[in-house]
């Protein structure tokens, strides 16, 4: 072969690769999205989008390297696997540790089938019922889910990149279509191969890593959180992710603290100097927060077991009278200065409307909504649940309402702007 032609040869390679690499038309390559960083000499912290949107944690041990959740997708989680194993120049990984069972923190486990995976045993249990899940349920999740993208990218476009909701849409985006083309094609539920009871600890060399139980009803019903006292650090996965949560609408009177209280108990005895928080979904938050939602818990058990329910003395009512007249009375008789008798929930609010609404109730659970809004004016959770009611009742503007005054409080809700669009464009 003559040197022209070498070269030609070669240039045509050349050609080919690149273009390989290249994004399809029509496609942005959003790779740059990926972030990494050392939140501590042994903890590095890696995932997608400035909020937090999908991320894993790996801990560098004596005994091999611990990832804890394994994301959204596996084709992401195989790009994170890459930039740690760089990092911590080691390919040794010991353990997966999935903080609970939801999609967003398992989708990647096949990435590291070779390590042994961790999680409660009610999180194995749910993730077998995911074996059922026939492939025409797939092909209709997938189907919907691209259609959300070609929503969001149509929202982009209306909006200055530098907002919190573009980094948000455009993250999320890119997350949604690795994990859609990954259910097409790699992805495969890979279970935990160890379960724990109440809690468990890995002697891991130069460090140990503790993991507690912590009880169900709150968030799903394996969540667990891991503690690493030498590093004065703990995962939270989504239990913790602000610093409110006596409001939380997942909370009610009937709800058993004890065995949140009891885990929190453990890990403040065995760690009380933590000075991070690490939430898989809201980013890194101050170590004290975790002693105020303890003492939140331990404050609402209190109310629980020394004073009654005001929301439950308003069903009495409900049931002598109309919804309207017995709220009206409510307001009346229970007044800020009796909370010393009584405690109010939104919580309980939340659960008394969702009761009316599965009746098909729908004028009744607006009332009291209406006074979880006035009660709670911070609250973002009833303006979810407002929604709810008023697309089902077909209240388009309502709904509307309720969907822009949310995306006031939260700007960089997604869910908020996708709903907008939805309904402003359906006709």
């Amino acid at each position: 072969m003559r040197l022209n032609s070498v070269r030609t040869h070669v240039v045509l390679i050349i050609n080919v690769i690149i273009m390989a690499s290249m994004p399809v038309m029509g496609q942005v390559d959003d790779s740059e999205l990926i972030n990494s960083y050392w939140l501590t000499d042994r903890i590095f912290i890696v995932g997608c989008g400035e909020m937090n949107m999908d991320m894993i944690a790996a801990v560098n041990t004596e005994k091999g390297i611990v990832i804890i959740d394994s994301g959204n997708s596996p084709s992401l989680t195989a790009k994170y696997k890459a930039i740690i194993e760089k990092e911590f120049g080691r390919s040794d990984f010991k353990y997966l540790i999935n903080t609970h069972s939801h999609g967003d923190h398992i989708r990647g486990n096949q990435v590291f089938k070779d390590a042994e995976i961790i999680a409660h045993k009610n999180t194995l249990k749910n993730l077998k019922k995911e074996e059922n899940v026939n492939e025409e349920e797939i092909k209709a999740y997938v189907k919907q889910t691209r259609v959300q993208i070609e929503q969001r990218n149509l929202i982009k476009k209306t909006l200055d990149k530098d907002s919190g909701l573009y980094k948000q849409l455009r993250a999320r985006t890119y997350i949604d279509r690795n994990k859609c083309d990954d259910y097409e094609s790699v992805f495969q539920l890979t279970l935990p191969t160890i379960t724990f009871t109440d809690n468990l600890t890995l002697d891991m060399g130069n460090m140990e890593i503790e993991l507690f139980y912590f009880g169900s009803g709150f968030h799903t019903e394996g969540d667990i959180i891991i503690s690493i006292p030498a590093e004065n650090i703990v995962f939270t996965g989504d239990i913790l992710e602000k610093a409110d949560h006596q409001y939380s609408y997942g909370v009610n009177s009937e709800s058993d603290f004890d065995p949140w209280i009891s885990s929190l108990d453990k890990i403040l005895q065995n760690n009380n100097d933590i000075e991070n928080i690490v939430t898989m979904h809201y980013g890194i938050l101050p170590g004290v927060l975790l002693s105020d939602f303890h003492n939140t818990l331990k404050n609402m058990r209190d109310d629980q077991q020394q004073k009654t329910s005001a929301v439950d003395s308003l069903s009495a009512m409900i049931a002598s009278s109309n919804v309207q007249e017995a709220v009206n009375k409510f307001e009346h008789q229970f007044p800020k200065n009796r909370q010393m008798e009584y405690f109010v929930w939104a919580g309980d609010l939340n659960s008394l409307a969702r009761e009316y609404q599965g009746k098909e109730k729908y004028d009744e659970a607006q009332i009291i909504l209406k006074m979880w809004e006035k009660r709670f004016p911070n609250s973002t959770a009833v303006l979810y649940s407002q929604v709810s009611i008023f697309m089902e009742v077909g209240k388009t503007e309502s709904a509307l309402k309720s969907l822009k005054k949310l995306l006031r409080m939260n700007p960089s809700s997604c869910w908020a702007a996708e709903k907008i669009y939805q309904l402003e464009n359906d006709n």
